[in-house]
């Protein structure tokens, strides 16, 4: 308990033994958080959410990953509750794939995005359930790999791309801090008021339907499980992971978290390096 510390924003003056039993739902997000930095998920982590799953608590990753891609993972930690993937655009069953929300860019927009992204040269990435689109391989797509993202599909045309409505497009520009400040300024200015425009992992930013975000997602699962929001407890690292946390009843931001995510915490665990989740889940659940 001495790594996690209240910054008295929401619930200070938690008491963990008046609290311990009492989140039957427990949110969170995948990389920065329960991944480390190398994306591997550490021996403590997944012991102590076998612990929380044998115990009937739900355990609900909430992710920017694609489904495809985090599946093995939901495989490997047993999880059965609906999983929040895709940003948010997503709500499916693992085993069974039923989708309980799907929500996509519509298709002018996602055209309009594609347009300016290509004008200005940072990467644009088209995304769906199981695949993700590119009209090229190139460093940024490398660095996509990195958080294991979908083996790109290249094609000639986005368009080709849009048949369906994506659950989410994505732009990266990895090392140019220059052009990526000035593609966040300007996709936020030009599409703020239509679009869900959000940073996710460094040198992404990631477009979704304007009703779509993290926090709505994790809002369904919890009244579909019909669980109220004060027994909920939330971990993330990022802004796209603010408006979840600021839905739970407890919000924990990890050690490596941006000053904003840790600004609107209840509570600041250890970085994903030090294994923070685990650390924060075994003080709350008394393991």
């Amino acid at each position: 308990m001495a790594t996690i510390q209240s910054s008295g924003t929401r619930t200070a003056g938690i008491t963990y033994g008046s609290v311990l039993f009492v989140f039957k739902l427990v949110a969170i997000d995948v990389d920065g958080t329960l991944l480390n930095s190398k994306q591997e998920l550490t021996e403590r982590n997944r012991r102590i959410i076998h612990k929380l799953v044998d115990r009937a608590v739900h355990v609900v990753l909430v992710t920017g990953k694609a489904y495809v891609t985090a599946k093995d993972l939901m495989k490997s930690l047993r999880l059965v509750s609906p999983q929040i993937t895709n940003d948010g655009s997503l709500v499916i069953v693992p085993g069974t794939e039923e989708i309980l929300y799907r929500q996509g860019v519509p298709e002018e927009l996602a055209e309009e995005v594609i347009s300016v992204a290509e004008k200005m040269g940072v990467t644009i990435a088209v995304l769906h359930e199981t695949r993700m689109c590119v009209t090229g391989l190139n460093e940024d797509t490398d660095y996509m790999a990195t958080y294991n993202d979908p083996t790109p599909t290249v094609v000639s045309d986005l368009a080709e791309c849009l048949d369906t409505p994506p659950t989410h497009l994505m732009v990266v520009a990895y090392g140019k801090d220059d052009l990526y400040e000035l593609a966040t300024s300007t996709f936020k200015r030009r599409f703020g008021s239509r679009l869900n425009v959000v940073r996710s992992s460094p040198y992404y930013l990631e477009f979704l339907h304007p009703e779509v975000s993290k926090g709505r997602s994790l809002a369904f699962v919890s009244e579909y499980l019909k669980i109220p929001r004060n027994e909920t407890v939330g971990f993330g690292d990022g802004d796209n992971d603010i408006s979840f946390l600021s839905y739970v009843g407890c919000a924990v931001a990890m050690g490596n978290s941006t000053e904003e995510v840790q600004r609107i915490a209840d509570m600041v665990t250890d970085t994903c390096d030090r294994d923070g989740v685990a650390k924060a889940l075994e003080a709350l659940f008394s393991y």
